[in-house]
């Protein structure tokens, strides 16, 4: 598994959301790559991130926001958690893509 490294705007994004809202900020991880992709971004040529916008929760909240399970190591997936209301942000992969600044909206 890889925590993937992101572009200076997320980097500043992530920056702004914990100063301001306090709450965490989740990165997508890499699980494997294919032969011969881009390491960063398993070669999709994005990189996300889940900027928390309330939670945890014990169950899932009643809400048409796209929503999350986070263990509690912060991996994704099932075991003691919690979810959490998020918006995903996608960003150029810096490795394969450069630093042009594009953002794209993802649903979580």
């Amino acid at each position: 598994m890889l925590v993937p490294t992101l572009p200076r705007q997320a980097q500043n994004e992530i920056r702004v959301h914990t100063d301001q809202a306090k709450t965490p900020v989740f990165h997508r991880i890499v699980q494997s790559c294919p032969p011969g992709a881009c390491t960063n971004c398993a070669g999709i040529r994005l990189v996300y991130v889940s900027f928390v916008k309330a939670g945890p929760f014990q169950y899932p909240p009643n809400t048409h926001q796209p929503v999350v399970y986070v263990k509690a190591d912060g991996s994704e997936g099932g075991g003691p958690g919690g979810w959490f209301i998020v918006e995903t942000r996608g960003y150029d992969c810096p490795v394969c893509q450069g630093e042009n600044g594009r953002v794209h909206a993802a649903a979580a």
